[in-house]
């Protein structure tokens, strides 16, 4: 019997941090100061960047308690050149603040879910295993995923649905949800939440479960994660000093879309209407793109990891 700490260690080590080649290259300028990794997870990346670089700092940021501490035990061999720090990166301001910092050399966000969430069914986040419908990064966190479900009405559950899981079905799957509740057929349990939700989609679409979407919704509402990456971009003029990069990696098309949006309009500046003769807004270009377009897994990465199936890289660099 595998006691929950060996678990933990072997998750820990045989992580697969999506895209790390690719993104310890968009620091190869850099090779020394400080970078921020606001989502530290398990500590792939920053491994393999201290690794990497022997001269750079790394800073790791995460709000999920029983992750940061596994990071902290894996890159314990660093030593000064790592710090922890508990906290959300939409917070990095006022976290870097506290440490003495005003900018960093770079900053890295990887906005896609943690082996180790993915695979303790007590955390609710995964749809193939039973237990607490939960969901939560971290526990300073009020409302579940379950809280969601049994709490708001169909009309908000649609509107989730339809907004961060962008389900063409949501209005069937939360009524199936509700009417479920109402007889007393659906608990707190992960498994029977998606069964309920596969019984409205059956057959799925292609490889997807027909729960995917769903999941990926609930997940979304109850860390506000739409409001975190959009509150990340808008410190990243002040976080990022001159020449500083970020690297963001999104795993779905709504967060992919804020990030390329945000990133393109730091590079042209003015958000005066085209049909304006002059500018009158008076904004600047603060940024460039050091790579156009977004940077994929390749094959052999997709076969190897099938999480980096839908991950987009993008890069930008402070002028």
């Amino acid at each position: 019997m595998i006691t929950m700490v060996e678990q933990r260690k072997n998750i820990l080590y045989s992580h697969l941090p999506v895209l790390c080649r690719e993104v310890v290259t968009q620091f190869d300028r850099l090779g020394e100061g400080i970078v921020v990794d606001g989502t530290l997870g398990l500590g792939g990346h920053t491994t393999a960047l201290l690794e990497r670089f022997p001269r750079l700092s790394v800073i790791g940021v995460e709000w999920d308690e029983v992750a940061l501490k596994s990071a902290q035990e894996r890159l314990h061999r660093f030593g000064e050149r790592f710090r922890a720090i508990e906290g959300s990166y939409a917070n990095l301001p006022e976290l870097l603040e506290r440490e003495g910092i005003e900018s960093v050399d770079g900053v890295l966000v990887d906005l896609g879910v943690s082996s180790l969430q993915l695979d303790d069914a007590s955390r609710g986040f995964s749809f193939s295993k039973s237990g607490p419908l939960d969901m939560r990064m971290s526990q300073s966190l009020e409302t579940t995923a379950w809280d969601i479900i049994n709490r708001w009405d169909e009309f908000e559950l649609v509107r989730i649905f339809k907004m961060y899981g962008e389900e063409p079905s949501a209005r069937m799957v939360a009524k199936a949800l509700k009417d479920a509740i109402a007889r007393g057929q659906l608990v707190n349990d992960s498994w029977q939440v998606a069964q309920c939700i596969r019984s409205v989609l059956p057959g799925g679409r292609g490889r997807i479960d027909p729960a995917t979407r769903v999941f990926q919704a609930l997940r979304m509402a109850v860390n506000r994660e739409m409001d975190n990456i959009k509150t990340f971009l808008d410190h990243l003029p002040t976080v990022l000093k001159t020449g500083g990069r970020a690297v963001v990696l999104a795993f779905h098309s709504l967060e992919d879309r804020l990030v390329k949006d945000t990133f393109k309009q730091a590079t042209i500046g003015c958000i005066c209407p085209p049909k304006f003769p002059q500018c009158m807004c008076g904004k600047k270009p603060w940024a460039t793109l050091p790579v156009r377009k977004a940077i994929q897994a390749s094959e052999e990465e997709r076969q190897s990891n099938p999480r980096s199936r839908s991950a987009r890289l993008r890069v930008l660099e402070k002028l």
